[in-house]
């Protein structure tokens, strides 16, 4: 990575400019002697003076110029990093509400305890105004900060991968962020979790840090996705389940797992186009927040809003071309031989036409407030998770959502839930059926973190 101070060395340090403007100078016509001038003399002379101005004038234009144009290329860097930022979703995790830009303080809660995100302002007391960019990358590509191992909800588990040009840029962005003096809060990890010498070791297991290769048999776009999805937007970070350690099992990248009390669900390619995505409905998704398959919540509304919303169509289409393999665009059919007995339609649609007809339409067709459900991606996911959960706890209303769907936690049981889930996924899902014990367990979940009460 290329030191700052390196980047902003003069051409005119090196005789680059002076000497060929010198030459230039040195070059002029010279002053004839006084006594030889005659009428069209002085006129030649006059000319000549008038040429000596403007080329002066333009030597020192461009000494000018090019005193400038360094700051003209930090200017760009840090327009590029701003980007990379973006991309990166940087605010989802050092943001707060109520907080100063990039000052930390978001809470990651872990089976071992409690960690907290960090000020990356340029703060020289509680921020990263004390590093050289050299500790910079060592922090984004191996989670060594000055003061130790840093635990892996830093994704440096990602970052690894991004370019030495992209981190350059993003750390000269950083560097323009209003310094914050907002103090770090302190982690509440568990022993022996809460010993810092310990996360050495997890490297070692763990870490792959290695650059980023490109897969020659693919198209420059896949490649391109294939750098943001597993690199600066770190989608693993959220949608590959971890193991007993707390590591992204990359034997099932982007299978889906849960995140706090909400399922990151699958989005690998197969999954994907089981429930009907496309490249366009995808780039809508990313771009707007909506599409055909339906609308994001929860920690994915905050990353199309804080990142992928800000991203280019080009970028966009990358992600698109990855998540789907741009190899093989056919639909992936589901297998189901699981059929609604004429008991089960019958509650089934009773409780949809009371609970549900409302908003989503009395065939499902979906109005100007609710999503159809033939397209929806929850009543077509393999995993029934997200759809128990919206069912239990609703959807709040959002700056992308018109109107929140209630929750039914208080008004259905868990065999209710049954009925009416197998009714939807079966109906406009083509699925299989769900059980009364995964009911059960996610209301337990959604109960055990508050999320929502217990039935009266």
């Amino acid at each position: 990575m290329i030191s700052l101070k390196r980047a902003l060395i003069h051409p005119i340090l090196k005789g680059e400019i002076f000497g060929k403007h010198w030459n230039s100078l040195a070059s002029l016509p010279q002053r004839q002697p006084q006594n030889e001038l005659g009428p069209q003399k002085s006129i030649i002379i006059v000319g000549g003076l008038l040429n000596t101005i403007v080329r002066i004038s333009l030597a020192l234009m461009a000494l000018t110029f090019s005193n400038i144009s360094p700051a003209v290329a930090l200017d760009d860097s840090v327009e590029r990093g701003r980007y990379i930022a973006y991309t990166g979703d940087c605010a989802a995790c050092h943001n707060i509400e109520g907080g100063d830009q990039y000052a930390g303080g978001y809470a990651f809660p872990t089976p071992f305890g409690t960690v907290y995100s960090t000020n990356i302002t340029p703060d020289k007391t509680h921020g990263i105004g004390n590093y050289s960019d050299e500790d910079f990358v060592k922090v984004m590509r191996e989670g060594i900060a000055p003061g130790g191992n840093l635990y892996p909800a830093m994704p440096f588990t990602s970052f690894h991968i991004v370019t030495d040009k992209d981190l350059e840029d993003l750390w000269h962005y950083l560097q323009t962020i209003p310094a914050s003096d907002t103090p770090n809060v302190e982690n509440t990890m568990m022993f022996p979790a809460n010993i810092r010498f310990g996360l050495k070791s997890w490297n070692l297991l763990f870490l792959a840090n290695t650059d980023f290769i490109a897969n020659s048999q693919k198209s420059k776009e896949w490649n391109r996705g294939a750098y943001i999805v597993e690199g600066l937007a770190h989608c693993g970070e959220c949608h590959t389940p971890r193991n007993i350690a707390m590591a992204m099992d990359k034997s099932k990248a982007l299978s889906g797992g849960f995140l706090n009390n909400i399922y990151a669900p699958d989005i690998t390619p197969v999954e994907l186009r089981k429930q009907g995505w496309s490249r366009a409905s995808m780039v809508d998704l990313l771009h707007t927040g909506h599409s055909a398959q339906g609308v994001v919540n929860h920690e994915m509304l905050e990353a199309v809003l804080n990142s992928f919303s800000h991203l280019t169509i080009d970028d966009l289409n990358a992600v698109a071309t990855y998540l789907l393999d741009d190899t093989d665009t056919t639909l992936a059919e589901r297998e189901v031989t699981a059929k609604l007995t004429k008991k089960e339609g019958s509650e089934g649609k009773a409780l949809f036409t009371n609970s549900c007809s409302g908003c989503h339409g009395t065939n499902g067709e979906g109005s100007p407030v609710a999503p159809a459900l033939g397209s929806n991606a929850s009543v077509k996911a393999t995993d029934p998770s997200n759809l128990i959960i919206f069912i239990l706890q609703g959807i709040p209303k959002s700056d992308i959502t018109m109107l929140p769907m209630p929750g039914f936690n208080q008004t259905l049981s868990n065999e209710q839930i049954v009925a009416l889930s197998n009714y939807i996924r079966l109906s406009w899902g083509n699925n299989q059926k769900i059980t009364v014990e995964q009911v059960q367990n996610i209301r337990q979940l959604l109960l055990d973190s508050g999320d929502i009460t217990p039935a009266k």
